[in-house]
C-alpha cells in the first residue's frame, strides 16, 4: 500500500461542499446525499442494497475523513517529536528506536553489574575496617 499524502487529502476535503452531509430519500428507489442544513444535493444513488450503504459512506466520509486525517497528522507530529527526544536521549541515536533502546538496556545492565561489584568491594572494606577496629579493642565484635 502506498503512503497517502494526508495534506493533499485534507485539501480535497476542504475544497468539497461544506458538511455535514446526510442521506435523504428521494422517491421510492433513489437516495440523495445532501449538505446540511442547506439540503444541496451532492449526488444520488439507489436507496436499496449496496448502493444504500455506499450512500451512507459518502455522507459520513464528508466529516469523518477530515477528522481522521487531522488525527493522523497530529499523531505523526507527536511521533516525530518523540523520536527527536529519544534520539537526543539515546546514546546510539543513529539506530532506530528499538535498537537504540536495546543498546541502552544492555549499557544499563553493564552499569548495574559494575555498581553491584562496587557494593561488594565496599562491603569488604567495611568488614575489614570493622575487624581492624575490633582487633584494636575499639568495638565489640558484635557491634555493627
Amino acid at each position: 500500500m502506498s503512503r497517502r499524502d494526508l495534506h493533499a487529502d485534507l485539501a480535497i476535503c476542504n475544497a468539497a461542499t461544506p458538511g455535514p452531509w446526510q442521506t435523504s430519500p428521494d422517491g421510492r428507489y433513489s437516495l440523495d446525499i445532501v449538505s446540511m442544513p442547506e439540503q444541496v444535493v451532492i449526488c444520488s444513488t439507489d436507496s436499496f442494497g449496496q448502493a444504500a450503504h455506499d450512500g451512507r459512506f459518502i455522507a459520513e466520509a464528508r466529516t469523518g475523513w477530515p477528522h481522521a486525517i487531522e488525527r493522523a497528522l497530529k499523531a505523526e507530529a507527536e511521533r516525530d517529536e518523540l523520536r527527536k527526544i529519544v534520539s537526543e536521549e539515546c546514546p546510539i541515536a543513529a539506530f532506530d528506536i528499538v535498537t537504540s533502546l536495546r543498546a541502552e538496556k544492555a549499557h544499563m545492565m553493564e552499569r548495574v553489574a559494575e555498581l553491584e561489584a562496587e557494593v561488594e568491594r565496599l562491603r569488604s572494606v567495611l568488614t575489614e575496617i570493622h575487624l581492624t577496629r575490633h582487633d584494636k579493642g575499639e568495638i565489640d565484635r558484635d557491634q555493627a
